[in-house]
């Protein structure tokens, strides 16, 4: 199913560091990076985070925060590329977006664990999700910046989740279900882009789209939210080769109780394929509809 990923290989830019902070177009909105360790495998590994700060950000306002990850191979600044900010500053100025702070990371401890086969990301994607978001990412970002969480602490986390939401692209889009399954006590919204769950098994979403429908909803009843404590908005290209997996499983999730096409929606992105062009048009329109009472 995920044929047109190595079209999208050849495009992809291997992770280049960038100064510590970077203008991009607007005046005042800019991209900083955040240095942070994490532990993987019994092993550190030094990691940068890219964080998008809106035009005129004020260290005295609390900020809602979109944290984001990316697909197989891809590193943590494509999804904050030129062309993405530049949209994102666009729809801020004019009222269609509200300001934020927007969080790209990656998943692989390093370079050297980019693999020859994206299936093989499933592992990192899962680790990522469970252990290394809540436990390094967030505290490194939320200890720095104005978000709403009153401490730098898990409950301090917890106490705001209505301010924090996730979302990726392709393998990164296979973490964003992975977070709302393990992490939906720090996160209230979620944005998956191109792809399906692979918590029961790789490829899921198309393979056994209703026992992973159940999968996920069992794990949001476990921990006792209800279906308004939530907001999924998801979305693929039209001409995308993950379209159908990703439409089985969403299929599959509206047959359920805690699931309904208010707190799970699904875009397509006409004429979309695989690629960041889809990405731009699928993040912004799940951002006109994030934090719209927040």
């Amino acid at each position: 199913m995920y044929e047109k990923i190595w079209i999208l290989l050849g495009a992809v830019v291997v992770l280049l560091f960038i100064p510590q902070m970077k203008v991009y177009a607007a005046k005042s909105s800019r991209i900083e990076t955040v240095d942070y360790t994490t532990i993987y495998q019994g092993k550190t590994y030094h990691k940068q985070a890219y964080v998008y700060l809106p035009e005129n950000y004020n260290k005295n306002q609390n900020y809602n925060i979109l944290y984001l990850t990316h697909g197989y191979s891809m590193g943590a600044q494509d999804l904050l590329n030129k062309n993405i900010v530049n949209q994102l500053n666009y729809n801020i100025r004019n009222g269609q977006i509200k300001p934020q702070i927007i969080v790209s990371a990656t998943y692989y401890p390093s370079r050297s664990f980019v693999p020859d086969n994206y299936e093989k990301d499933v592992t990192l994607n899962r680790y990522f999700a469970k252990v290394e978001l809540p436990k390094y990412l967030m505290p490194a970002i939320e200890g720095r910046y104005n978000t709403y969480a009153s401490t730098n602490t898990t409950k301090g986390y917890i106490d705001f989740r209505k301010h924090r939401a996730f979302g990726g692209f392709s393998m990164g889009e296979i973490t964003t279900w992975f977070v709302l399954e393990y992490d939906l006590k720090y996160f209230s919204e979620f944005v998956p882009m191109a792809g399906d769950s692979w918590t029961v098994e790789n490829d899921g979403g198309g393979i056994a789209p209703k026992v992973t429908a159940q999968k996920l909803a069992k794990a949001i009843t476990k921990q006792e939210y209800k279906e308004n404590d939530f907001s999924i908005y998801a979305s693929v290209g039209s001409d995308d080769g993950t379209r159908f997996s990703m439409s089985l499983q969403i299929k599959s999730m509206w047959k359920l109780a805690i699931f309904n096409q208010d707190n799970l929606q699904y875009w397509l992105d006409k004429g979309g394929n695989h690629d960041i062009a889809s990405v731009i048009k699928q993040l912004i329109h799940a951002e006109k509809q994030l934090f719209k009472e927040r």
